[in-house]
């Protein structure tokens, strides 16, 4: 968004004169990659005015853009020389403080992180309001002595209009010219639409993405448009975004970057004072108890049906997810709210929001006599209430997903992320729990504790991943069991068939399948069973094998936890056989 797409990308950001980026520039030359990756880390410790944001990557993050970014420049011949050793030379010291000081390097460059002793600039320049607008460092091509900015042509017109009208006198900054210089500076509108600008290119703009499955469109996935933030938000939740990092979108997967609070500190207050609005002097409607009950229906199943599209207080929407509601009143000034609940499409043309009033009346009769406006105080009221209210109608609590072993074995069929989309987890009284992977034929992971939470196949629309807290054991390999190859067919392998499972007389699984090779079939019977011995843990797995009489089974014990005093089975005369499995961790 700032540097601009690379390659075949940037083209379709070529006709946006207005556009300028700040190109990257040759870093191979100047970076290794693990000193490009120490400074996208941390890049305010070395430039803490903010120009450079923090993107807040993690470690993995960081290392990895470098040796992208390196590597791309070195697939490309640029290499870095060779650097001779650096030695200090007494007399050329003198000549640079010299030039640090008559070139003007010294109007801009702070020197202080390598010397206590100030140098001043003794560049005379000429006062703004008597330069010409296309001469010296803003001609197409600047003369020998003066500094060549690499000024695009949209850059030296919009210097040249300020030079005019810093020609025609002094005038008095607006509070909307301040708001205007600092998201200039900030590049804010790199990301963000405000007041016309239209945000990113259409090159950039395909790269914004939704985390999940959020189905919200360009709302879903580009960042807000900053157009009257001022009279829609709270200074104090845009400190909060700006300085603490607060989200109210998580399904955005873009990252709001860090500027440094002694650069964004007064963003707030001008967004306020832009839009002539101030938090102090918000008249909030009267809260009652009373009030916040009606709200508390309004918003649940039984009313407006608000938890279908927005999280309350942390728990998930039953649908596509919004915004927390809970967060409203620390976000939205009461006037917004109103605004955008009675009317979303006049705020924000095109949004997923509907519309639930109609010439002031709701589709809701039978709570405060259908009377739109007095409705939204009620849900402003309920919302107040914060993270401590009581949950709506038709919103569970994600404890309420929570599956709970009791006395007997609970067997769940989902999608678990070590065991795959035909997994069946099996929760055991002792605590110890495991999964069978159905397309694989065997038990793969296991663990202790909690069993598991079912929100991933229950809530919302269903079809996540169900997955335990931690893991204790992850099998290294596929099914430990193969059938030995016969001598004709020395090559064969086995592959495997689910024939499902049963519960036995303890309400325990028992798993079902049949190894194949070479046309031998032999049937396996798996039972799972927990087994604790002090402090330790693990589980006992019991074969039961049916076939040809003959038959040998190899059995795999090379996983590190997997122990047992067989690794070849031979069927017997009745073609029958029954050995046991050790996993401990």
């Amino acid at each position: 968004a700032c540097h601009g797409p690379l390659g075949d990308e940037a083209s379709a950001d070529a006709g946006d004169a207005w556009r300028s980026y700040a190109p990257l520039g040759p870093l191979a030359r100047k970076y290794s990659i693990e000193s490009l990756a120490a400074f996208l880390a941390d890049p305010l410790a070395s430039r803490p005015n903010g120009l450079m944001p923090d993107q807040q990557l993690e470690p993995m993050e960081s290392h990895a853009l470098a040796a992208f970014l390196i590597e791309r420049e070195h697939a490309a011949g640029h290499r870095p020389g060779e650097v001779a050793p650096f030695r200090f030379d007494p007399a050329r010291a003198v000549r640079g403080a010299a030039r640090f000081a008559n070139t003007g390097c010294a109007a801009c460059h702070d020197r202080t992180a390598v010397s206590t002793t100030p140098i001043a600039s003794a560049l005379a320049a000429p006062a703004l309001e008597t330069l010409a607008g296309d001469a010296g460092c803003l001609a197409a091509t600047p003369p020998a002595g003066v500094p060549d900015y690499a000024f695009d042509q949209y850059e030296r017109e919009a210097i040249a209009a300020y030079l005019l009208h810093a020609a025609a006198g002094p005038a008095a900054a607006t509070p909307l010219d301040d708001l205007a210089l600092h998201l200039e500076q900030l590049a804010c509108t790199a990301c963000h639409a405000y007041q016309g600008a239209l945000g990113p290119g259409p090159a950039v703009t395909r790269l914004f993405a939704t985390d999940g499955e959020a189905d919200l469109g360009d709302e879903g996935r580009l960042p807000p448009d900053l157009t009257g933030a001022g009279e829609r938000l709270t200074t104090s939740w845009m400190n909060a975004v700006l300085a603490d990092e607060a989200r109210a979108r998580p399904y955005l997967a873009t990252r709001m970057p860090h500027f440094g609070l002694a650069t964004t500190d007064a963003l707030p207050h001008l967004f306020a004072a832009a839009a002539g609005a101030n938090d102090g002097l918000a008249e909030e409607p009267v809260f009652t108890t009373e009030l916040a009950r009606h709200g508390r229906t309004l918003v649940g199943a039984d009313g407006l049906n608000c938890i279908e599209c927005h999280r309350i207080a942390g728990h998930e929407a039953t649908g596509t997810p919004g915004p927390d509601l809970a967060d409203m009143p620390g976000r939205l000034l009461p006037a917004s709210f109103r605004r955008w609940v009675l009317d979303p499409a006049r705020v924000r043309p095109g949004t997923r929001m509907p519309s639930f009033f109609v010439g002031g009346r709701s589709a809701i009769t039978g709570i405060l006599g259908g009377d739109a406006e007095r409705q939204v105080d009620a849900i402003w009221a309920y919302l107040s209430q914060g993270a401590s209210l009581p949950l709506p109608e038709g919103l569970i609590d994600p404890a309420g997903y929570d599956l709970v072993v009791g006395d007997e074995p609970v067997v769940f069929r989902s999608f678990v992320r070590d065991a795959g989309v035909r997994a069946i987890a099996c929760g055991f009284p002792e605590q110890i729990h495991c999964a069978f992977d159905a397309d694989r034929c065997a038990i793969t992971m296991a663990w202790e504790g909690q069993f598991l939470s079912a929100a991933g196949a229950w809530g919302a629309r269903g079809g996540s991943e169900t997955n335990p807290d931690a893991t204790a054991w992850v099998a290294a390999g596929p099914n430990p069991l193969s059938l030995a190859a016969p001598e004709t067919t020395p090559d064969a392998t086995t592959t495997t068939r689910f024939r499902g499972y049963e519960l036995d007389a303890e309400r325990s699984p028992v798993f079902l399948y049949e190894l194949r090779s070479a046309g031998t079939v032999v049937s396996v019977r798996e039972r799972p069973r927990p087994r604790r011995s002090g402090a330790a843990a693990g589980l006992r797995r019991h074969f039961e094998l049916s076939g040809p009489p003959g038959v040998v089974v190899i059995v795999d014990t090379s996983d590190p936890a997997v122990s047992g005093d067989r690794t070849r089975v031979r069927l017997d005369a009745d073609g029958r056989a029954a050995f046991a499995l050790e996993v401990t961790w």
